[in-house]
C-alpha cells in the first residue's frame, strides 16, 4: 500500500491507469473523430487540463465534468475512468504552405495535433500506460512511428505521466518501402501517384544514416 498526497491509500498494482487513444479520419469533413479513454481500478487520475484551442478542437463530450474555454479544456475524470470525445481539424496552414493536409485519398499530419498535450492531476506515485489505434475510409492504410496500423492497437511510450502519441502519420492510399538501416527500422511512405521516389530515398538513407 502507498499513502497518497490527499490521504488515500492505494495498492501498488492500482496506481497505474490506462489511456486508450483512437482517431477516425473523415476526409469529407476534413476532421478526425478522436476519443481518449481512461481505465483505472482506483481514482488515480483525477483531471486532465488540455491545451486545446477552439480553432482546432471542437465538440467535446464524454463522461465526468468537462469545462471548455477558448484555449483549454478541463476534464474531471470519473473515479472508474471514462471517455472524452471531440473533433480535431486536420488541415493547417503555416504561412502559405500546409503542414497538415487531408484529401479524398490521403492525409499527412502530426499525431501531436490530434491528441493535445495536457497537464495532469493525479495521486502521488501514479503511472500510466497508453495505446493508440486509427481508422478511416475503407482500404485506407496508416503509417505511424508506432508501426503500420489498420485498426491495430499499438503501445505508446510509458515514460511520462500523460503519454500521448506524437510524430508524423501518413494515411490513405499510400505506398511504403521498409528496411533496417544501421540497426533502425526505417519506413518511407508517400501517397500513390504523387511521384515521390520511395526507393531512391531508402537508397540515400542507406548511404547516409550509418554515418
Amino acid at each position: 500500500m502507498a499513502a497518497c498526497a490527499d490521504g488515500e491509500a492505494v495498492a501498488a498494482d492500482e496506481r497505474t491507469y490506462h489511456l486508450s487513444y483512437s482517431a477516425h479520419l473523415d476526409p469529407r469533413a476534413g476532421m478526425a473523430d478522436v476519443e481518449i479513454r481512461v481505465s483505472q481500478a482506483a481514482h488515480v487520475l483525477r483531471a486532465l487540463d488540455f491545451n486545446a484551442p477552439a480553432s482546432r478542437f471542437t465538440g467535446f463530450e464524454g463522461d465526468g465534468d468537462i469545462a471548455v474555454d477558448s484555449e483549454r479544456v478541463l476534464w474531471t475524470v470519473p473515479a472508474s475512468g471514462g471517455s472524452l470525445r471531440f473533433k480535431a481539424a486536420i488541415d493547417h496552414l503555416r504561412g502559405n504552405v500546409h503542414d497538415a493536409r487531408i484529401t479524398d485519398s490521403w492525409a499527412v499530419l502530426r499525431l501531436d495535433d490530434l491528441f493535445p498535450a495536457a497537464r495532469t492531476r493525479a495521486l502521488k506515485d501514479a503511472a500510466a500506460e497508453a495505446a493508440v489505434s486509427f481508422s478511416g475510409p475503407e482500404n485506407w492504410r496508416f503509417e505511424t512511428p508506432y508501426g503500420p496500423s489498420n485498426k491495430d492497437v499499438h503501445s505508446v511510450t510509458r515514460d511520462k505521466l500523460f503519454p500521448r502519441p506524437v510524430g508524423w502519420m501518413l494515411a490513405g492510399d499510400i505506398g511504403v518501402r521498409r528496411d533496417r538501416i544501421a540497426g533502425r527500422r526505417v519506413a518511407v511512405a508517400a501517397p500513390v501517384g504523387e511521384g515521390f521516389r520511395r526507393q531512391d530515398t531508402l537508397a540515400f538513407l542507406r548511404w547516409t544514416l550509418p554515418a
